[in-house]
């Protein structure tokens, strides 16, 4: 029983990441049930995805789902709100509108609702009671809070009214401080958006044209993260960030302190921008590929040696690129050894041990889809060169058609190791899925993720995390993470836990 329990929870996993973007009904299809039949797993999922999670739509519409199913226990509702609670405005009026839709079309009970609604009055008074900590989700998501006061029916307190709208900067606020910098000299204004820590998105709105001044330029790099770097450096070479000595130093400031940061958003961020730079401006090309590095290096990765097979036959010429692009990054989050093999009808493998990020694309760049499929020469292959893997991942559509087959040839490779390491099969669109589990069947320790032909950054960072050398890690990863308290969910950042008087 426990063996069938593990097993169906791998299968809800893999299918969550068949949800395209921007899809939230499709949660409830997915995950309905397991919120009905194993209500504390989804409740540690949802728990586990806020932590490690990379995709922003399973954050926002797993909780919801939970809410909007009957059956699921009244003491794990907490939870559910209290991750909803987590979220920016922008994506809690996402699931709020979500949710409000559901219980117009009879999908929600009227009691989850009032207590969805009842969470979210809770989550703008929190705010309101640490006016720091209102001020700056005002600054940065003005309308989205606007539409959350009107929607759950809660009155702003005199303060948030005058200011969101009536759209006025009351004496001694930061909106009063905002709207008097607008006159500031340039080393002014540089020096109000470091002390606000004022994001990019935020700053341009403010300024204008006037974020291209050297000071303020200067002030705006300082405050961006390593991502958003990557992602704006082309951008910002065109703003002059090379033209001054204000903007060259804040530029190797931020571009160190990229390098050692430890966040998973903008993990691969750097590739596009570096492929974009790499003819007018290779120097900083190559400065982001070393953010990026280091932004990898810094990540858990993967353990154990890994031998990865990715599918270069004919069947793959519509989904070479989700396929190679998710190789490359499995084969480089390997903190062991790592056995690259590029298949069709015959192996080609490469140990690329050590090898970065932007190597293996650069390896991936000439390669033709063509030929035959014989997932089974992969692991032939690894038998040939002696290479002892504690896991397989195979980025395929299945669709196995030359000898050896990949059942055979995985039992004579097991029997050569002395043990039967897991298998994740990557299947990018292609052969029937069905076709492919009557040939493996339950012959080995295989397990599923769809990969979807327009899979993003957080798609692919999501799908690595789900390698593990041991088949049910994973799930009892998912069943460690702790569940959550609205108190807990609605305490102030901690730079502003002090006590502050509710304005009413």
């Amino acid at each position: 029983m426990q063996e069938k329990t593990k097993f169906v929870r791998q299968e809800l996993v893999s299918e969550l990441f068949r949800t395209p973007h921007g899809k939230l009904g499709e949660y409830l299809t997915i995950c309905q049930a397991f919120s009905k039949d194993d209500p504390l797993f989804m409740s540690h999922l949802i728990a586990y995805n806020h932590r490690h999670g990379s995709v922003r739509d399973a954050q926002v519409g797993l909780p919801v789902v939970t809410l909007a199913t009957p059956a699921f226990p009244r003491l794990l509702v907490d939870n559910s709100l209290a991750h909803l609670a987590l979220l920016n405005p922008k994506d809690l009026l996402r699931a709020f509108q979500w949710g409000k839709a559901l219980r117009k079309e009879h999908a929600m009970p009227w009691r989850r609702y009032d207590r969805f609604e009842h969470m979210v009055h809770g989550y703008l008074r929190a705010r309101e009671a640490c006016w720091p900590w209102w001020e700056r989700t005002a600054l940065w998501f003005r309308q989205p809070l606007k539409t959350l006061y009107a929607l759950s029916h809660t009155k702003a307190c005199d303060e948030a009214a005058v200011v969101l709208f009536h759209r006025q900067a009351p004496p001694g606020t930061l909106f009063e401080r905002v709207k008097q910098s607008a006159g500031w000299e340039s080393d002014e204004v540089a020096g109000f958006i470091r002390m606000e820590k004022l994001p990019f998105l935020v700053s341009q709105g403010l300024y204008g044209k006037r974020i291209q001044e050297p000071a303020i330029l200067a002030a705006v790099i300082d405050n961006m993260s390593a991502g958003e770097l990557s992602r704006r450096a082309a951008l910002l070479a065109q703003w002059g960030w090379e033209n001054t000595g204000a903007t060259r130093g804040a530029k190797q400031v931020a571009m160190g302190r990229a390098r050692r940061g430890a966040k998973r958003s903008g993990l691969l961020a750097a590739t596009k921008a570096q492929q974009t730079l790499a003819e007018d401006d290779p120097l900083l090309a190559q400065e982001l590929v070393l953010v990026q590095e280091a932004q990898l290096d810094a990540q858990a990765g993967i353990e154990g040696n890994w031998l990865v097979g990715i599918d270069i036959s004919g069947s793959m010429e519509h989904a070479m690129q989700p396929g190679l692009l998710l190789a490359a990054y499995l084969a480089r989050q390997v903190r062991g050894k790592v056995l690259l093999c590029f298949f069709n009808h015959e192996p080609y493998a490469k140990d690329v041990t050590g090898r970065t990020y932007a190597e293996l694309v650069e390896m991936t760049k000439l390669i033709v889809a063509q030929g035959g499929t014989s997932i089974g020469c992969v692991v032939a292959a690894a038998r040939e060169l002696q290479f002892e893997a504690d896991a397989i991942a195979i980025v395929s559509d299945g669709g196995e058609r030359h000898p050896p087959d990949f059942g055979t040839a995985y039992r004579v490779y097991s029997a050569w190791l002395g043990k039967a390491p897991p298998v994740y099969l990557y299947r990018v669109p292609g052969q029937d899925p069905d076709w492919l589990s009557a040939r493996w069947g339950s012959a080995m320790p295989y397990q599923c993720f769809p990969v979807e032909k327009d899979i993003n950054e957080a798609g692919v960072v999501a799908l690595a995390a789900t390698m593990k050398t041991q088949r049910y890690s994973l799930m009892q990863e998912i069943m460690d993470a702790p569940l959550l308290t609205m108190e807990q969910a609605l305490r102030p950042p901690r730079q502003w836990r002090t006590d502050y008087a509710v304005t009413t």
